[in-house]
């Protein structure tokens, strides 16, 4: 917001204003990135992402059915994703972890961002892909192996063939057991 014709923090500014009282709780708070600045570090952006996009449902006590923890203040080793086998279906994917640390291909976190339909996420709203998302996502898993890749668009690639297999596979099964 601006004040006094200079941009601040939301929550300092309604402290100013007297809307709020100046917690400590506010000023603990982690800031989060622009997703798409590329200049700033890539874990801080996809954290960022991830808890605007995603923790609404993802936090504690929130209600998401993956225990999964989405908030950029939350240290990696708690949010509950990496290498974890998931609990609301694997679509598939060979040895599927909701995110493979170092492979995007395996991870449904990347998965459920890159198709529509059932098991899209964020599940209300969405009926687009957001590529920008979904590469900066995928870069970000990558960068959690030991192994590195520089050609993030031809995972991105495979893994659009895996979607397009995986539905295939889905319609089939739905055209079979509704003729049953």
């Amino acid at each position: 917001l601006p004040i006094s014709g200079r941009l601040v923090n939301q929550l300092d500014a309604f402290a100013q204003m007297r809307l709020i009282a100046n917690s400590a709780e506010s000023r603990d708070r982690t800031d989060l990135m622009d997703p798409h600045d590329e200049q700033a570090d890539l874990a801080q952006r996809a954290r960022s992402y991830l808890d605007v996009n995603c923790s609404h449902c993802h936090r504690r006590n929130a209600g998401g059915s993956a225990a999964i923890i989405l908030t950029a203040d939350t240290p990696l080793t708690e949010m509950k994703l990496l290498d974890q086998r998931p609990t609301q279906g694997v679509f598939g994917i060979p040895d599927a972890a909701i995110v493979a640390a170092g492979e995007p291909s395996r991870s449904v976190l990347l998965y459920r961002m890159a198709k529509l339909g059932g098991g899209h996420m964020p599940r209300i709203g969405a009926r687009l892909i957001d590529e920008r998302g979904l590469a900066l996502i995928s870069k970000w898993i990558e960068s959690l192996g030991t192994q590195q890749s520089a050609d993030v668009p031809s995972r991105l690639a495979g893994l659009a063939k895996q979607l397009d297999d995986n539905d295939k596979a889905d319609r089939d099964g739905k055209i079979t057991s509704m003729a049953q």
